[in-house]
């Protein structure tokens, strides 16, 4: 294979990125070539590829490959797969700034039927203040205690619509006083990884306002903030869980499908096919938008198979319910949204129209629901229970590792409608 190379859709000049110090940054590429014989897979050339039971990238600079990791999913342990269809519509990365030096490292990337590289992308910091907001992770009481230092807070960054500095959009930041937000969770650790051990709840001024529950099992979390509109009436709490290390619990290592096959007893039968079974790489997400002046979260965003989608809280629902769908209950809620997914126009981001409705909220207007761009469906489709989201979901799911735990993000308490939908990103 010759002439293969990536474009970077969101670069602020050739090969050159801005990134989100101490969060997350979307790579959005195109690969370039003959489309005939770009299938494969694409991932950076310093990479764990198994090592230690890892699976994740860095940057070239080995000063600094402990402070960026380049994150990935769908059980996809090769690196970002690259199929006939996605060869010709947009493809994502995640670059995690988890802490360390403000630098601007590159990252080379390679392509399993390439000898050479197919392209090589400098990050840049959009912002090098001191008082950059991040997250400080302690123990406490046995217990993980995630706080924020900080005022420099960027306004809010879309996962799958970063800004194009060649549309004259770029990444911006606000001056705020951070509100007194913390997250709290159980961690396991041991030699070489360190996982989420218990549901993680987030709190507000000594309040819960919201939690994670479900198959957090071996993952690990990175928080970011940010404001809406510049200020402290709005804020997004992002929440994100990545899976990079394959966790064989019950000291499961090399044979393991062997010896679930040798093994008679259910519970360590079960304990043994969970550990080879679960989704490694993954990385999800949640967005929390805060209303400051309520003290409580009034919608939650998140992912399903490229696609976002935003649930909305009722006002008297003090606590927001945020689930991983895991084992059985993963497997109903993958095949009821495979039925009639909704197919907005496309490049639809949904948090436009949120803006929107708080927009005229802060205009005293009494609508708070968003005027959608696009022709609305009709009501019997807005879904408040999350169990019949098939009417709002279409469009095949991709079952690579983890056929019984793939990781599926949805809100328990909150009610969704086609028009909270994107469009299916990677078209």
């Amino acid at each position: 294979m010759s002439g293969v190379s990536l474009k970077f859709l969101n670069e602020k000049e050739p090969n050159v990125v801005q990134y989100l110090p101490y969060g997350v940054t979307t790579l959005e590429m195109k690969i370039l070539g003959d489309q005939k014989t770009l299938t494969g897979y694409i991932y950076p050339k310093n990479r764990s590829d198994g090592e230690n039971n890892f699976y994740v990238g860095s940057v070239d600079e080995k000063y600094y490959a402990q402070n960026f990791l380049v994150l990935w999913g769908a059980g996809r342990r090769e690196g970002l797969k690259i199929d006939k269809e996605s060869a010709s519509h947009r493809l994502f990365l995640q670059v995690l700034h988890h802490g360390g030096d403000v630098s601007s490292p590159t990252i080379t990337f390679e392509h399993n039927e390439t000898v050479l590289p197919i392209g090589t992308v400098r990050l840049e910091p959009a912002e090098k203040s001191s008082n950059l907001v991040k997250m400080n992770m302690n123990e406490e009481d046995g217990s993980c205690i995630i706080s924020f230092t900080g005022n420099r807070v960027p306004l809010y960054y879309p996962r799958w619509f970063p800004p194009r500095p060649s549309e004259n959009k770029r990444i911006q930041y606000g001056h705020i006083k951070v509100p007194q937000i913390s997250i709290k969770f159980k961690a396991d650790k041991d030699k070489v990884s360190q996982n989420v051990a218990s549901d993680i709840d987030i709190i507000m001024d000594d309040d819960k306002i919201a939690q994670i529950s479900g198959d957090w099992r071996y993952s690990w979390p990175h928080a970011e903030l940010f404001t809406v509109f510049g200020d402290e009436r709005y804020l997004v709490l992002r929440f994100w869980l990545y899976w990079i290390h394959e966790n064989y619990s019950k000291n499961v290592l090399m044979g393991g499908k062997a010896l679930l096959e040798e093994t008679e007893d259910y519970e360590t039968r079960l304990a043994l096919w969970e550990s080879l079974d679960i989704e490694v790489p993954d990385i999800e997400r949640f967005d929390f938008l805060v209303d400051m002046d309520m003290r409580k979260v009034i919608w939650i965003g998140t992912d399903f198979h490229y696609q976002e989608a935003w649930f909305k809280l009722k006002r008297d629902e003090a606590v927001a319910e945020a689930r991983i769908a895991n084992d059985v209950e993963t497997l109903v809620q993958v095949f009821r949204r495979l039925k009639d997914r909704f197919d907005p126009p496309k490049n639809y981001d949904p948090m436009n129209d949120i803006k929107t409705g708080l927009k005229r909220l802060l205009r005293g207007k009494d609508e708070s629901e968003p005027k959608p761009e696009y022709v609305q469906t009709p009501e019997e489709y807005v879904v408040t229970n999350v169990d019949h989201a098939g009417k709002v979901f279409r469009g095949p799911a991709t079952l690579k590792r983890g056929l019984t735990r793939k990781h599926i993000p949805y809100v328990k308490n909150g009610s969704i409608s086609p028009k909270m939908v994107s469009s299916i990103v990677t078209c």
